[in-house]
């Protein structure tokens, strides 16, 4: 019950090639972010996009604003309710949550 491995490795470098994309997408995301002076708080690369947490700032409001970013979740946790915003950045999805009192 050997196996070649032929397939295998071909799908595993294109694997690589995929997170290597990613990773290079995330760190054009995280250049791009850190200029608009937002603090990032997570990487996570799973799926076919990377997700960066970022802390909320005016960034957020003003990509509101302007069109770019909306709100995706409104949901209950320990601190209370809360929504989630999102914007697409180089590739990556970029959330962050804020509390409503």
């Amino acid at each position: 019950a050997g196996h070649c491995g032929c397939g295998e490795r071909g799908l595993i470098m294109k694997n690589i090639t995929a997170i290597n994309q990613q990773m290079n997408n995330v760190s054009n995301a995280i250049t791009a972010l850190n200029a608009m002076n937002a603090t990032v708080q997570s990487v996570m690369i799973a799926g076919s996009k990377p997700l960066i947490r970022i802390a909320r700032s005016s960034l957020c409001n003003r990509l509101l604003a302007q069109g770019k970013a909306s709100y995706v979740h409104i949901g209950h946790g320990r601190s209370g309710s809360f929504r989630q915003g999102v914007f697409e950045l180089h590739g990556c999805r970029v959330i962050w949550s804020e509390l409503l009192l």
